[in-house]
């Protein structure tokens, strides 16, 4: 059971909760200054407007006791007095009566009401001079004050913040409506510009539906979006790694096909032979060659499989561990040993340290041993020696196997690594796959191999060098180890 991954729906869903996110600190930050800027132009304006009412009744007329029980009365009716003293402000006490709900008291200096807006309260709004809030019968008012002193009379002009508020909410109110209109139109264009941007991974995909299954050929990146490119170059990594599987796999088989065609052939002839003959003493030596093709047969099979087995692509970190050079060069030499007294041939492991500690695998490790001491005995004469050196140089490790045996003439020794390349003239019997083997083990441990000659002036030296503990393995696709 596995839950299907949807980008689209995973950005769209992201996307849409953080415009969502936003729009709310956006809009308690708007709230919060737009409140601010908004109290800050209505006292300016409520400023201005109680200058402006100072000005009309700084005329001397205005004051007296029969205009301003005309102009109450007709304040009373809701009406702009229509006078000397106002037709010249009558736009201005339109505005501030109104639109802005402004209202305004007049008071003499024994604390008589002189004059009032309608539906102004009776309670005194005088406050300090200036800007101040004041609280009346439960509801706030933002009130400016003016005290003239030479006139002694004190105006008042006040507004209520429930008007402010109103004033707010509904600017507020338009700004959701607005909002929850785009919001449905910003989702359908996220998901198509979505849809858009992954138009390329759908084609990506069809080409790679598309393929042959022996097309390995890497993706032009410059054709893929920079986001997958890391994707794609890693698909075109496992691409070579695929066809270098398919090559060395095809190359496995041509060369067991190769190489097993003639064995196998000498050992149907003489099997057949063996079969036609009434010797015994003749049977028996065909029977002997039988067994020695079959013999051929299993060495060359048994050095194609590990071949294949140490290949980089079943070779993973994991298999990677601490192991003791030494300990596993007595191991291999201790295996070997019979085989070396059949020719008389000593064997000598040199080793100052007890621990040669190597990050490596133990598996190859063996096998590369073994085939660089089974050469030696193979050629070395009987009676012969060699000597396998353990030391340290510099950040390295290095292990050398020296025989006294022909050696191989500098011409040749590149050569010798190739597969199946034998050196004309030695009787020894062999598959020539050895030292490829172990160049290939030494390239997986970010080592290097090298042949020279002894300094007894005989023989061959086969010197491997191992860094310590820096190995870099990639991460191949792991099989059967």
């Amino acid at each position: 059971m596995f839950t299907i991954f949807s980008i689209r729906r995973f950005l769209l869903f992201n996307l849409l909760s953080t415009v969502v996110a936003t729009i709310i600190i956006t809009a308690f930050g708007n709230y919060y200054i737009d409140t601010q800027a908004i109290n800050v132009g209505l006292d300016n304006l409520l400023v201005e407007t109680g200058s402006l009412l100072k000005t009309i009744t700084n005329n001397p007329r205005f004051l007296t006791p029969a205009t301003l029980r005309v102009v109450q009365s007709q304040l009373n009716k809701g009406n702009i007095p229509k006078n000397a003293f106002f037709n010249s402000h009558l736009k201005i006490v339109d505005i501030t009566n109104k639109q802005l709900r402004y209202k305004f008291q007049l008071w003499d200096g024994d604390g008589k009401l002189l004059l009032s807006s309608e539906k102004a309260p009776t309670t005194p709004l005088i406050n300090k001079p200036g800007l101040s809030d004041k609280v009346i019968n439960g509801q706030k008012w933002r009130t400016f004050t003016i005290y003239d002193s030479q006139r002694g009379v004190i105006l008042v002009l006040a507004e209520q913040y429930s008007a402010r508020h109103t004033m707010i909410h509904d600017m507020l109110v338009s700004d959701t409506y607005l909002t929850l209109f785009i919001y449905p139109l910003s989702g359908m264009f996220i998901w198509l510009i979505i849809g858009s941007g992954l138009k390329s991974i759908r084609f990506f995909a069809k080409e790679m539906a598309e393929r042959a299954v022996d097309h390995l050929d890497p993706v032009d990146l410059n054709e893929v979006p920079v986001e997958i490119s890391p994707l794609v170059d890693e698909l075109n990594k496992l691409f070579l790694r695929l066809q270098q599987a398919f090559e060395r796999e095809q190359r496995f088989a041509a060369d067991a096909a190769h190489e097993l065609h003639t064995p196998l052939a000498a050992l149907k002839t003489q099997a057949q032979v063996a079969l036609k003959t009434t010797d015994p003493q003749e049977c028996y030596r065909h029977l002997k060659q039988v067994i020695a093709s079959v013999d051929r047969c299993s060495h060359v099979v048994q050095q194609l499989l590990t071949l294949c087995r140490l290949s980089p692509e079943t070779i993973m970190p994991e298999h990677f561990i601490q192991v003791n050079l030494s300990r596993i060069a007595a191991e291999v030499i201790a295996q070997l040993v019979p085989q070396a007294l059949l020719k008389q041939i000593e064997i000598e492991l040199i080793a100052k340290e007890a621990d040669y500690m190597l990050l490596g695998n133990t598996t190859g490790l063996h096998v590369l041993i073994r085939n660089l001491v089974d050469n030696a005995i193979r050629y070395t004469p009987v009676g012969g020696l060699i000597k396998v050196l353990i030391f340290n140089k510099l950040d390295s490790i290095i292990l050398q196997v020296i025989d006294n045996g022909p050696g191989i003439p500098n011409k040749l020794r590149t050569r010798v690594f190739e597969r199946f390349f034998r050196v004309l003239g030695t009787n020894a019997q062999g598959s020539g796959l050895g030292l490829a083997i172990v160049e290939q083990i030494a390239k997986l441990h970010k080592g290097s191999i090298s042949l020279d000659t002894p300094e007894i002036g005989t023989g061959l030296q086969v010197e491997v060098r191992f860094p310590k503990n820096k190995l870099d393995i990639p991460m191949f696709p792991v099989g059967p180890f």
